[in-house]
């Protein structure tokens, strides 16, 4: 005979589909994560239970129902979350399931069954990266680096004088680099202004090898100081300086640097920000403008007061629009006198 066939619990009476069911209604993920996984924090963005997870890759609904994890493709009910947590098929895990619930045939409800509890597992401290040897550069490396970006050489002082920049050796010649005295990340650039040809896709900037690419680069020193320029990259970070030199704000004036669009603040940063002004600079792509509302949310959640920035209507002095905060530098000066009171206050907020 054909169809599906009507699979019956163990204890009889009722589909082990309508006993899943049933079981739902008693237990959800929150309840099984709270058991299995002692201090674990089920949200719309946590860490993964069962794995190391260094960046938040997981989300649980907020009625605890279903889940997704981002890192693996993972995703669905608690039948799934318990399988995948005790590394059980899901019938299995749907059969414990039904028993832990307590859920019987007929409508009738046992106790709900306690979960062996598994030992929380101590969070292991993470390590710093070995950064390479790194050097403040010669006066001729900083004219070099300023005229490349078109920038004033009180930025590239102000960079150095926070510990925001540093030069380095590399196989391709020297390289500048972003980095902070926490030594948690460095990205670095060709001095030369061409791309790194020993990388796949020959980038223009590279993360250096250990660093944790979420860090908020200039994190420490910003969060002193009056009011926090957040951009992306490590020439937007010396055009922060450049503008606010420019403007006479250097000093109440803190920048952070995130060091690809994909980064999310990380958790343990977040409180510095609580109460403080931050404008958001970022490019005005779509990778651009979805990092600039996820960190907008991170900080106002944090109790940041925040805003952004745009460069809608400027253009460079080679008639391409403007498009991050280093474009700005560059602009020409029909766009500068149409634009000059948003120009002057970009980093007065």
């Amino acid at each position: 005979m054909g169809g599906r066939p009507n699979v019956r619990a163990a204890a009889g009476g009722g589909t082990a589909l309508s006993l899943v069911a049933a079981a739902k209604e008693r237990l959800t993920i929150r309840e099984i994560g709270a058991q299995l996984f002692p201090g674990w924090k089920p949200g719309k963005s946590c860490r993964c239970p069962w794995r190391e997870d260094r960046n938040p890759s997981f989300s649980v609904t907020e009625d605890g129902r279903l889940f997704h994890c981002f890192a693996s493709g993972d995703g669905g009910d608690v039948v799934k979350f318990l399988a995948l947590a005790k590394g059980i098929g899901e019938s299995e895990a749907a059969r414990e399931f039904i028993a832990l619930a307590g859920v019987k045939a007929g409508g009738a409800s046992a106790p709900l069954a306690p979960l062996p509890v598994r030992p929380a597992e101590p969070e292991k401290p993470r390590e710093k990266p070995e950064l390479p040897a790194m050097d403040e550069g010669t006066p001729a490396e900083h004219r070099q680096l300023a005229s490349l970006r078109s920038l004033n050489i009180e930025a590239i002082n102000l960079a150095l004088g926070r510990g925001l920049l540093r030069f380095c050796d590399s196989r391709e010649g020297r390289a500048w680099c972003v980095t902070d005295a926490d030594r948690w990340a460095a990205q670095a650039r060709r001095l030369d202004g061409e791309r790194w040809q020993r990388l796949t896709g020959r980038p223009k900037a590279w993360t250096l090898a250990g660093s944790r690419a979420s860090w908020p680069i200039g994190f420490a020193d910003a969060v002193t100081r009056e009011r926090v320029a957040v951009v992306e990259g490590g020439p937007d970070l010396l055009a922060a300086l450049h503008h606010a030199w420019a403007s006479g704000c250097e000093e109440e004036t803190g920048v952070v640097a995130m060091i690809g669009a994909a980064c999310r603040i990380p958790p343990e940063c977040l409180p510095a920000f609580a109460g403080k002004r931050v404008r958001v600079f970022v490019h005005s792509d779509a990778a651009g403008m979805k990092a600039a509302r996820k960190w907008a949310a991170q900080l106002a959640e944090a109790g940041a007061r925040v805003d952004g920035f745009s460069f809608a209507g400027m253009t460079k002095a080679d008639g391409q629009p403007v498009a991050d905060l280093n474009d700005m530098a560059e602009i020409d000066a029909d766009s500068w006198e149409a634009n000059r009171a948003e120009i002057e206050g970009a980093l007065k907020f």
